[in-house]
């Protein structure tokens, strides 16, 4: 499962690093005026910050892979909630059919480490279990 979480918190760090990309190119009088300030900060870096974190918490399919990743590091046994997303969903939160193939592509390839790990298991608990019953001859 450590191949999935890498993969998972990779793509965070891209999504984080494009939210910064983004909230940097506003001029800063700008910012001010779509992001106002709720307490004073001590640097303009930390009010970007702060704006990185709020869009994190906003953004929908940021904080799926956060509990997504929450699921897998605490090894629960429940479907990842970044497989339940529709393309009308999608479609509907502004996404064009270029991210929303990109991010189809992103979810095939965390099914398809998910498959290889499970295989992987199984084969291991296969392999235990010819042990131990040649052990037991």
């Amino acid at each position: 499962m450590i191949e999935v979480i890498n993969l998972i918190e990779t793509r965070m760090k891209l999504m984080r690093e494009e939210f910064k990309k983004k909230i940097e190119g506003i001029p800063f009088w700008q910012l001010e005026s779509i992001f106002p300030k709720n307490r004073e900060y001590s640097s303009q870096e930390e009010y970007v910050n702060d704006i990185l974190n709020k869009c994190e918490k906003e953004n929908f399919l940021y904080q799926s892979l956060e509990k997504d990743l929450s699921i897998l590091k605490n090894n629960e046994k429940q479907e990842l909630n970044i497989f339940s997303i529709s393309h009308r969903f999608l479609e509907g939160k502004g996404y064009s059919e270029n991210q929303i193939e990109e991010l189809y592509k992103f979810i095939d390839e965390v099914r398809l480490l998910i498959e290889k790990n499970d295989t992987r298991h199984i084969l291991a608990e296969e392999q235990y279990k010819q042990i131990q019953g040649k052990n037991k001859t």
